[in-house]
């Protein structure tokens, strides 16, 4: 009688779903452990969902020893955790540890190749999406901002393009990887993520590619393999936007937070242009500084920002948000060459 009890709980427990994470429906690898976008939108935020449900899975499959390697990717190592976004595009954390350092995301659109992007891989990706159309990179990033603060991929059936939903995925899977490190301590790399994301609008509509680096607005780069950024070098390549990821000096670490100094005088320059100067975008940028309740020197750290601090605990502002920033980022390109000449 008492074992006919307790398959009679068990039964009702997995009926009703709560046996704890299972395989995603349609998720290629049938991971065991795995969060739907869908059912936490418009009641999370995606770093609510790292710290409450995702870190502390990962740290568990730490502390029983089951990580598996991470290079070997989302095919054959079934310990990690899958988050699905819709029926087409899943993410997946796999071999962190219980730390900063260690493990990788793998982004994967269907019909596409897995990405286990790094840092310029995504920028040089990202470039392409810089020079889409209004509608498609509107849409990218109207649907970025709207996972980041909501959990609701409602936006990505409007990319209409399979790469353009594959690099957002990415930058979730990579935004998602340094929120789980942010945890441990290490400095906001998915805000420097974010920040770079969101410029890459504007170098999309220059003519010729044209940023601070190393402090200095030019279109002149020194070759990343040097490792030369901090100090030395001369630049002689050509400025490209994977340029806002460097090597440190001796060449032993590597990440987009290195030309933090770069990317956030670019949005300093940016937001005084539009505090200066009347164009059409004008509105949008007065209108995006409304909806984050910011006016602040930089527009563009203070959208990334917004998503980390706890301002953004007021999820039913992000539709709002987010459609302010889609707007002011594809004005803020079509007056690139404005600003650009402002700098000049």
């Amino acid at each position: 009688m008492m074992r006919s009890y307790i398959a009679l709980v068990a039964l009702l427990f997995v009926t009703l779903g709560f046996a704890g994470p299972h395989p995603l429906s349609n998720d290629p690898y049938k991971f065991k452990l795995g969060h739907d976008l869908r059912e936490y939108a418009g009641k999370s935020t995606m770093l609510e969902l790292m710290k409450k449900e995702i870190k502390p899975e990962l740290e568990g499959i730490a502390d029983r020893g089951e990580e598996g390697s991470a290079s070997v990717g989302p095919a054959k190592n079934r310990n990690g955790v899958a988050v699905k976004i819709n029926d087409e595009n899943f993410f997946y954390h796999i071999g962190y540890p219980a730390g900063e350092l260690g493990g990788r995301s793998y982004g994967l659109k269907k019909g596409q190749a897995v990405g286990d992007w790094t840092d310029r891989k995504y920028l040089d990706e990202m470039s392409r999406v810089a020079r889409t159309s209004d509608s498609e990179l509107g849409a990218f990033y109207k649907s970025l901002v709207e996972i980041i603060g909501a959990c609701n991929p409602g936006s990505y059936s409007r990319m209409n393009q399979a790469h353009t939903q594959l690099v957002a995925t990415n930058f979730l899977a990579i935004y998602g990887a340094e929120q789980y490190r942010a945890e441990f301590g290490s400095s906001e790399w998915d805000d420097a993520l974010f920040q770079v994301s969101m410029v890459a609008a504007f170098h999309g509509g220059q003519k010729t590619l044209t940023k601070f680096y190393r402090g200095k607005f030019s279109n002149k780069s020194i070759p990343q393999q040097q490792c030369k950024y901090r100090s030395g070098g001369s630049a002689t390549k050509d400025a490209a936007l994977n340029d806002y990821w460097q090597k440190g000096v001796n060449c032993d670490r590597s990440g987009i937070h290195i030309t933090r100094r770069d990317y956030e005088k670019m949005g300093q320059a940016i937001t005084s242009f539009y505090k200066s100067n009347n164009t059409d975008n004008t509105q949008n940028f007065k209108r995006l500084q409304s909806a984050i309740r910011d006016s602040g020197s930089n527009v563009i750290s203070d959208v990334a920002e917004y998503f980390i601090q706890k301002q953004s605990d007021d999820i039913g502002s992000v539709d709002s948000i987010a459609s302010a920033v889609a707007d002011f980022l594809v004005g803020l390109r079509k007056d690139a060459d404005k600003i650009t000449e402002s700098l000049l």
